[in-house]
């Protein structure tokens, strides 16, 4: 529309067990902005990035977020709720776990289906 000025796309959403999230934007130039929606007990994340910076926004629910410094082995555990915004760095493990229905804004510096995950399993 306008000459491309303006482009009108369908966003897909995947649903699973966990819950729901789409990827709502990507390209070269910004970040990948994906929108998440945990069901009360579901268990997201377990793992960390080696090049990529993750941020979480919390638009609603309650979550229990575990952290691991992958060079430290280090473990920290924090509760998240709606309005906290969580940036975290690469070389650090991730996981996350709904204790209410929760819906989360997921930013990053790279595509979603990127190279850069690999495996943790901190929570079970």
């Amino acid at each position: 529309m306008f000459n491309n000025k303006v482009t009108i796309q369908n966003i897909r959403f995947i649903d699973s067990d966990k819950g729901t999230k789409a990827q709502i934007a990507n390209s070269k130039t910004s970040r990948a902005l994906l929108y998440v929606e945990l069901k009360e007990n579901a268990k997201a994340g377990n793992h960390y990035h080696k090049t990529k910076e993750e941020i979480l926004f919390i638009i609603s629910g309650k979550l229990t977020a575990t952290f691991k410094d992958m060079l430290s082995q280090e473990i920290k555990e924090k509760t998240l709720k709606k309005g906290y915004l969580v940036t975290i760095k690469p070389g650090i493990a991730h996981s996350l776990h709904a204790l209410q229905n929760s819906k989360i804004l997921d930013i990053s510096n790279t595509d979603e289906n990127s190279q850069d995950k690999f495996k943790e399993e901190l929570i079970s």
